[in-house]
């Protein structure tokens, strides 16, 4: 059998022809796919409705809004834009309570009328003053002077004047300070500081020694 022939009647040379001729020509083309047509956007979210306004006109605010909540807890209704309260068209102002007349302390009898007198007494001796007038209580003899002996007071260890206004104790910086007991509260005096007195009030230096004390004031009626 030559090289052009085989069983099937095709000769190897035409099957290797039709080879070669099939190399050169290479691959058959295939045409280009078509892109996909784009997808189209998706639909908006649909919008849950609000109860009518022929429901909801007529309630009241309050009713409204459990109205409302009740409908977006049940998903028939979507939450609406808050809306600010209305401002009361006369807003009611706190106003402090007036203090009755029976809560106001009463003043004391120094600052309710002019002062007329005074009666200052001390472990021997005593002394009445009239507005304007002052005295100096101390070891220190002498005009104007209430004298007080004892080792712990100091020679001008305090000042009572005497003015319209009421009776006032100033210590006058003494060595060992003054002590005011005055209806039944006891404190010491600041230098210099002036305080009032009333009837009844004592004096004394802190270790216990007597200075002075009040035994009338006289005022105006």
């Amino acid at each position: 059998m030559s090289d052009t022939d085989d069983d099937t009647g095709f000769g190897i040379g035409r099957i290797r022809d039709q080879l070669a001729h099939g190399l050169a020509a290479g691959p058959p083309s295939v045409a280009p796919s078509a892109a996909p047509p784009p997808m189209p956007p998706p639909p908006p979210p649909a919008q849950r409705p609000v109860a009518p306004p022929a429901v909801r006109r007529d309630l009241p605010r309050a009713a409204v809004e459990i109205a409302d909540r009740i409908m977006i807890a049940a998903g028939a209704a979507s939450p609406a834009t808050p809306v600010a309260p209305a401002t009361p068209v006369n807003p009611v102002i706190p106003v402090a309570p007036v203090m009755s007349p029976s809560a106001v302390p009463p003043p004391s009898p120094s600052r309710a009328a002019a002062l007329r007198s005074a009666t200052i007494a001390g472990a021997a001796s005593r002394v009445t003053l009239l507005p304007g007038q002052a005295i100096t209580v101390g070891r220190g003899a002498g005009p104007d002077r209430l004298q007080v002996a004892g080792s712990d007071v100091s020679t001008g260890h305090l000042r009572i004047a005497a003015t319209d206004a009421g009776l006032f104790v100033t210590d006058l910086q003494s060595t060992n300070g003054t002590e005011l007991r005055s209806r039944g509260i006891v404190r010491v005096l600041a230098p210099n500081v002036p305080q009032e007195l009333s009837p009844g009030d004592s004096m004394l230096v802190p270790d216990g020694t007597f200075l002075c004390e009040v035994l009338h004031i006289e005022v105006a009626s």
